[in-house]
């Protein structure tokens, strides 16, 4: 299993989330840490980016978790946001 790192924007933006959605984007980061290609999560790269290579996973239709792969078998979570993170991607 990989190691999970959160990074302090993930938390900053985290913060800011209803509970609902709180839970919605833990349930993600879980499976994300047991199976990062499971299919519900629909991961995929970011179009855009190159180095690190960003990922994002669904949380929901409007929601995502952005991340890229750490050193060694960790998953480096950047941020939860709604799709608009499309309009800006990391890279």
């Amino acid at each position: 299993m990989p190691e999970i790192v959160i990074s302090d924007e993930f938390t900053g933006v985290m913060r800011s989330k209803p509970p609902h959605l709180i839970g919605a984007i833990a349930k993600c980061v879980k499976m994300l840490g047991t199976n990062p290609r499971h299919r519900s999560l629909q991961t995929h790269v970011v179009h855009g980016t190159k180095n690190p290579k960003v990922f994002e996973a669904y949380v929901d239709m409007k929601n995502r978790v952005t991340w890229h792969w750490g050193d060694g078998d960790s998953i480096v979570l950047l941020t939860n946001c709604n799709h608009d993170i499309l309009k800006r991607p990391y890279g």
